[in-house]
């Protein structure tokens, strides 16, 4: 029986899981933790994100997973204990009414695989017969345990979607249209609060987002609002909370805000909060910061996001950076690039670096010391693309993304958005004169935009 992705998109956690929880053999972690990035666009969205999943587990659990499969003609299946969906993809490679002979060749197999690695020999049944199975065995025991990590996740994706393509269809179920999904809140929310501690000022210029999720659907579909918070309360809410709440770090104001809204609206499922700080920074006087005085300190901001669900106690928070300009005018090339008929950069091994760093982090804790955090990851950041020789700016992503985790253990796993912000050398020829690394032309479009995510293993 098929659902449709529309269906998925509004289904409570359970039910999706129930749905895609068997696309990965006993693993329904995979479903669980990919509910919350509803809804998808199209089942290849949904199954990409299902397999994201799985690649950002930790080893321990793609091992377990991996160990989750059964033998191919093994205990299981000879004793028909296998799931449904092993079954079905075991017969459709022909490894049922199997000769003696191929029997023992199988059981011989798995058993030096299983020595070797520790866990089951997992390959697409559905995309293979049995003779090539029982030809990829001696490949792929030659692999290290490494190769055959990744191997084996590599043929899970491809079971998963042909398991995915079984159950879920992009099609809606009636030719109706239906609201799959909604949210709404209030955004460029603007807010100033002066903390006043005597003569010593705080400042805090924030730019709010709230989107809230619930039992919303009454409005779209009847016209009835009655469970609608007026995109004006939230914004007044923003207001009244930056007043009654003491707080110190933009990511604690948006867990304040998140927690709020679930607590208060029993109908809302979701609360996601988006702050955005702007760097206000004191002025020095005769070499001391001023108390109430202050001067930007540059276009970036400071990003914060707090996201908190019903099924969960505690807020998932986010900090970050957004618009961080750096340049660097040595230190820096780009060459050995792939070369075709549309190639026409020429290699570099001296070139003006420039971007714009929006990055976030995951918090390990609602409860960390945001501000240390963030000030930690940024210099190490920034201390990291001043220092670190580049060879291209995703070498440098990965570079900064291991300087970041190594200054806060608060983090899980930081995103870096980098756009090449191009400074391209000016022809002097015309005039007589040699170009020496030193007139360019400043050019932002079109540009490069590169991004890597680095987790903490």
């Amino acid at each position: 029986m098929t659902t449709s992705l529309a269906h998925l998109n509004t289904a409570s956690r359970d039910d999706f899981v129930a749905v895609c929880g068997p696309l990965f053999e006993h693993s329904p972690w995979i479903a669980e933790r990919t509910y919350t990035q509803r809804p998808f666009a199209t089942v290849d969205a949904l199954h990409a994100a299902l397999v994201a999943t799985m690649y950002a587990a930790t080893t321990d659990e793609q091992v377990k997973l991996i160990a989750s499969h059964p033998d191919l003609v093994g205990r299981l299946a000879k004793e028909g204990r296998l799931t449904n969906e092993s079954t079905t993809e075991q017969a459709a490679a022909g490894l049922t009414g199997l000769t003696d002979d191929e029997i023992t060749a199988f059981d011989r197999y798995n058993a030096s695989y299983r020595e070797k690695f520790a866990f089951p020999f997992v390959i697409c049944a559905r995309q293979n017969k049995k003779d090539a199975i029982l030809s990829a065995f001696p490949t792929r025991l030659h692999n290290s345990r490494d190769q055959e990590i990744q191997t084996s996740l590599v043929e899970i994706a491809k079971i998963a979607s042909l398991r995915l393509i079984d159950k879920v269809t992009d099609q809606p179920e009636t030719p109706m249209a239906t609201l799959s999904y909604n949210s709404y809140g209030k955004s460029a929310v603007r807010l100033t609060k002066v903390v006043r501690n005597g003569p010593l000022h705080e400042l805090f210029e924030i730019e709010a987002e709230v989107l809230l999720e619930g039992d919303f659907t009454a409005a779209y579909t009847e016209g009835d609002n009655t469970r609608i918070i007026a995109t004006d309360t939230i914004k007044n809410t923003v207001y009244v909370l930056a007043k009654e709440k003491p707080f110190s770090s933009t990511e604690e104001f948006a867990a304040i805000l998140a927690r709020h809204f679930i607590k208060t609206y029993p109908h809302v499922s979701a609360a996601k909060v988006t702050l955005l700080q702007a760097i206000w920074k004191r002025i020095d006087v005769d070499g001391k910061p001023h108390d109430h005085a202050f001067t930007s300190g540059g276009p970036q901001k400071r990003y914060a996001q707090a996201v908190l669900d019903r099924t969960h106690e505690q807020p998932s928070i986010k900090g970050g950076v957004r618009g961080l300009l750096v340049l660097k005018t040595t230190a820096s090339e780009w060459r050995d690039f792939h070369t075709d008929r549309y190639r026409t950069l020429k290699d570099t091994t001296d070139r003006i670096m420039a971007s714009q760093v929006d990055a976030d982090w995951h918090f390990i804790s609602a409860n960390a010391d945001f501000n240390a955090a963030s000030d930690a990851i940024t210099n190490a950041i920034l201390s990291t693309f001043a220092t670190q020789h580049s060879l291209g700016v995703q070498q440098t992503i990965l570079d900064m993304g291991n300087a970041a985790l190594a200054a806060s253990s608060a983090i899980s796993e930081i995103r870096f958005e980098l756009p090449n912000l191009h400074r391209i050398p000016f022809n002097l020829e015309p005039f007589g004169l040699k170009f020496e690394n030193d007139i360019y032309v400043a050019t932002d479009e079109p540009h490069g935009r590169i991004v890597g995510v680095v987790t903490r293993k």
